[in-house]
């Protein structure tokens, strides 16, 4: 069963409450002690505005004093100030794209806020994440350029400009950076980006991945970054919460169409343990992976526990189902990548031999290992600062 904080969490993630709801929300929030507590890991979490919006709709904020509302209400007036700045910036950045004939596809947060929230402060959106394919890269460059948008010396695909910060990707799972992520996916870049659906704000065309690639996408996009946030399972809860058996099983058959069967079954069961989803996916529909595996249920025991998993979590969460050859492969190149992603992580070093670079990189993850080494003899638990090998983005 789930703590109580989680719980509450995971209840206020149906930021429209029925009345049954309502009341498990209620019976859940009389039994914590320490509600300021469970602020400050939905603060942590990035599910304040969640909270704030639910707590408004079902009139359960009587039940917080004014310093604890006052800490939900600032977080999320400041999440709709930025996210009317973010929407701003993305609309006037895709007539530009637009003019210039640049194709775009949205990614990660911005289509969520745009197709899947209804309110914009209850997600926030830290940058904008957009996929352009290579060959018209150089033109995105430019065109950012033009309108005042300046580039990262060290992530040379980061653009910023006050208050807004622009990722562009040439592959929306990150094979650019670690190569070895193209077989995630069994569907080339192009087919993906080319299936991908249309939609329009400011009158400019913008694509988005499909529901199910979505759904996909987005948990491979958390188990990469060790589920740090729980927000990442809340935004796929929210778009699967109200799927008809149709959409289920669209969403299996896509599974095994593009080699992500052991992630599907990974997913719904973290789905299952959090939300109670009832999803309509039966074992015949994931003929390669009938259950979760031992492991697996290890490491939600672990997050829900200590807020954090362990570092070597997204070597098994995040990696390629074709076959032992490619999932070996894509563990080397994510300890070890190239000598220019490196450079990222150690930006203090200015010589141009890589070898040492590769020094720094056994170094780090040898603290890594000794640090969690020494918490397990000392039985110490883990935070949510608990040090994670670094990936890129």
């Amino acid at each position: 069963m789930l703590p109580l904080y989680y719980r509450a969490i995971a209840i206020s993630a149906r930021v429209a409450p029925n009345p049954q709801e309502r009341e498990r929300f209620a019976a859940v929030l009389r039994n914590i002690s320490d509600i300021s507590a469970l602020i400050r890991l939905a603060v942590e979490e990035e599910t304040a505005g969640l909270l704030y919006t639910f707590l408004s709709k079902a009139d359960l904020l009587t039940m917080l004093d004014a310093d604890q509302k006052n800490v939900l209400h600032g977080w999320y007036v400041q999440t709709a100030r930025e996210n009317l700045l973010h929407l701003s910036a993305l609309k006037r950045l895709l007539v530009e794209f637009h003019k210039n004939r640049i194709p775009v596809a949205m990614i990660k947060g911005m289509p969520l806020l745009t197709e899947v929230y209804q309110d914009i402060g209850v997600r926030k959106m830290e940058d904008i994440d957009l996929w352009i394919p290579e060959n018209h890269l150089l033109s995105a460059r430019s065109c950012l350029n033009e309108i005042g948008y300046r580039q990262d010396p060290v992530y040379t695909l980061k653009f910023q400009k006050p208050g807004v910060t622009i990722d562009l990707h040439t592959h929306f799972l990150g094979a650019d950076r670690i190569r070895t992520r193209r077989y995630l996916f069994d569907e080339s870049p192009e087919d993906t980006f080319r299936n991908a659906r249309i939609v329009y704000l400011n009158h400019a065309p913008v694509r988005c991945l499909r529901s199910c690639d979505q759904v996909l996408f987005l948990w491979l996009h958390a188990a990469k970054h060790n589920l740090g946030k729980l927000i990442w399972l809340v935004d796929i809860f929210t778009i699967v919460r109200k799927w008809n058996d149709e959409q289920w099983v669209d969403l299996a058959a896509r599974a095994e169409n593009l080699k992500q069967t052991a992630s599907l079954v990974r997913l719904l069961f973290f789905l299952e343990q959090l939300f109670e989803v009832r999803h309509q996916v039966d074992e015949k529909a994931l003929p390669t992976v009938a259950c979760p595996s031992a492991s697996v249920r290890y490491l939600f025991r672990r997050r829900i526990k200590n807020g954090a998993l362990p570092f070597w979590a997204p070597l098994m969460l995040f990696s390629p189902d074709r076959g032992f050859s490619n999932q070996l492969r894509y563990a080397i190149e994510t300890l070890f990548p190239r000598p220019e992603i490196l450079r990222e992580t150690f930006t203090g070093y200015r010589y141009r031999l890589n070898w040492p670079l590769y020094g720094l990189r056994c170094i780090q993850l040898a603290c890594i290992a000794w640090k969690k080494a020494g918490d397990i003899l000392m039985g110490e638990k883990s935070t949510r600062g608990e040090n994670q090998v670094p990936q890129g983005h």
